[in-house]
């Protein structure tokens, strides 16, 4: 628009530069013939006067031949014969009886013309009259004189010509300016998406589009204000979910990718996939096959992936815009917790089946031999012994079990300040003949150190750490709990001589019915729920559980208790 406007002023300026130019020139042209006309027939009409005061062509015609220097005077008689000429031989002249001027001067007493001239070869203004004698004298003068004069002005017009196409280029540019100035304001605040606020200087005529463009420009901010803040707000959503979110057109482009899908897809934490191929993400060959198939094919499908010891399913869906499949949706979910919980449910009910099953098949047993006879009446004491031994083991299994849901389903409990010496003494004083009829030694070496927590449960805890350390101890060995405050924590240890635990067992200790040696744990009486629920309720009071542990020498298990 604006090299428009300009080009069209200066244009414009520049055709009434030159316009102005040859109109003066034909205006200097004009202007110099009719001077040049007009001193024809004034030295003309001198020359007449003359010759009518003196009375003789023969004496006076000659003598004006050398004063007349841009002037040439012809005599010709009534017949058209050159009699005098001031300029050519006037015998080497062709009869001019048929000239215009010659016969316009005949009739008339006064002609003119102008012509090339056949003699001189110049185009040439002619003015003839009558003499009293009859006679015809005619004056001359050629135009290329008149031109001559003009060409003396051509520097003088090329000069004022060059100033004034300089002035229409300034002119130009500086209307274009002022012209466009109104316009490009506006454009600027369109380009930069800003409200027109500021007056802008216009013309009344294109005051209602401003107006009408400034009122559209207030919309198009508010609407862009809105698409940012939904932008940003379905950023914030898709960047904190814990679901991965990708989103691919028909040429699986990935268009937009949140970093959970990058962590559950390929196990990286942070890289750029925007814009590139999905096979670069996803290199589940299984999976992309889909994935390919519902943008083909328009149809929603899941699958179940694996990646670093990690469960996902995925879901895939089309995308449709006016019944046109434009990409694919695929939102990726974590089940790893899910799978395992699904694990552990379906290892806990097969375990507490074989559990449940030993005593009652033991209980089964005992009493079909009691039912058959064949006992004898002095062994039925121990069989009811046998059975009362299986009957005790059966309630404490079930009793650990209840107690392990009730702890993980609804640990709701009484808090309060706990002191941690005082719990140690009385497990110490519960399980004294225990550990006296294995000959192991207690001890305790407590500071005293109060928590916020459950008395019941922790009292649960250290009966099952220190139980677990009598049962797989030696004889003879000892049982140490320690109670020690540190700067930010406060760490309960049980430590035994016992058996110990090799190292490819620890991880699993704390699992439902894991035991590391199944004939010694049935000896001593154990469910293998122990350290299961001791577990459960290290978590419920947010304290962290380690172990040490050497193989014929002894274990050590620390629950470190934060500092409230």
């Amino acid at each position: 628009m604006k090299k428009k406007i300009y080009s069209s002023i200066f244009l414009t300026g520049f055709a009434t530069t030159i316009l102005a130019s040859v109109l003066m020139v034909y205006a200097f042209y004009g202007f110099f013939s009719n001077q040049a006309k007009a001193e024809v027939k004034t030295a003309c009409e001198i020359v007449k006067d003359s010759i009518d005061v003196f009375g003789n062509n023969d004496s006076y015609l000659p003598a004006i031949k050398n004063a007349a220097k841009f002037m040439r005077f012809t005599l010709i008689d009534k017949n058209g014969k050159v009699v005098f000429d001031s300029q050519i031989n006037a015998s080497n002249m062709p009869n001019h009886k048929e000239r215009e001027e010659f016969v316009e001067a005949r009739a008339k007493g006064v002609g003119e013309d102008l012509r090339k001239s056949e003699t001189i070869g110049k185009q040439t203004y002619y003015y003839a009259f009558q003499l009293f004698d009859g006679n015809i004298l005619r004056g001359a003068r050629d135009i290329n004189n008149i031109m001559s004069v003009f060409v003396n002005l051509i520097p003088i017009i090329g000069g004022i010509t060059a100033l004034l196409i300089i002035i229409s280029f300034w002119v130009s540019n500086y209307l274009t300016k002022k012209l466009i100035k109104p316009v490009s304001e506006v454009t600027k605040y369109i380009a930069n998406h800003e409200q027109i606020e500021t007056p802008i200087e216009t013309y009344d005529e294109l005051a209602p589009l401003f107006n009408k463009m400034k009122a559209q420009q207030l919309k198009i901010n508010e609407q862009m204000q809105t698409l940012r803040q939904e932008r940003d707000t379905i950023q914030t959503i898709t960047e904190n979910m814990q679901e991965g979110l990708i989103v691919i057109d028909t040429n699986f482009k990935i268009l937009s990718v949140n970093k959970s899908a990058i962590q559950l897809v390929s196990g990286r934490n942070e890289f750029s996939y925007q814009g590139k191929n999905m096979i670069s993400l996803i290199s589940d060959k299984a999976l992309t096959e889909k994935i390919k198939s519902v943008v083909q094919n328009g149809n929603s499908q899941k699958d179940i992936i694996s990646n670093q010891n990690r469960k996902c399913r995925v879901y895939m869906s089309a995308v449709r815009v006016k019944e046109q499949i434009t990409g694919a949706i695929i939102i990726i979910v974590d089940i790893t917790d899910i799978y395992r919980a699904e694990e552990i449910r379906k290892e806990f009910s097969a375990n507490v089946s074989h559990e449940l099953k030993t005593p009652l098949t033991s209980i089964s047993g005992f009493a079909e031999i009691m039912e058959s006879d064949i006992v004898k009446p002095e062994d039925m004491k121990y069989f009811a012994g046998k059975i009362q031994k299986e009957v005790d083991r059966l309630i404490q299994l079930v009793e650990d079990i209840i107690r392990l849901t009730e702890i993980e389903e609804n640990p709701q409990t009484e808090m309060k300040e706990v002191s941690l010496k005082s719990i140690c003494e009385e497990v110490k004083s519960s399980l004294t003949y225990a550990a006296e009829k294995r000959q192991v030694t207690l001890q305790i070496l407590a500071q005293e150190c109060t928590i916020l927590a459950s008395p019941y449960m922790i009292n649960e805890l250290i009966y099952n750490l220190v139980d677990n350390a009598i049962k797989y101890n030696k004889n003879g060995g000892n049982v140490t709990i320690e109670v020690v405050e540190k700067p930010d924590k406060i760490n309960l240890s049980v430590s035994d001589t016992g058996i110990g635990i090799a190292k490819e067992h620890i991880p699993r200790l704390f699992e439902r019915f894991y035991r590391v040696d199944k004939s010694r744990s049935k000896q001593s009486g154990g469910t293998g729920l122990g350290l299961s629920i001791v577990k459960h309720i290290a978590n419920f009071h947010q304290a962290t559980i380690a172990v040490e542990s050497v193989v014929s020498k002894g274990t050590t298990i620390t629950i470190s208790f934060l500092k409230q």
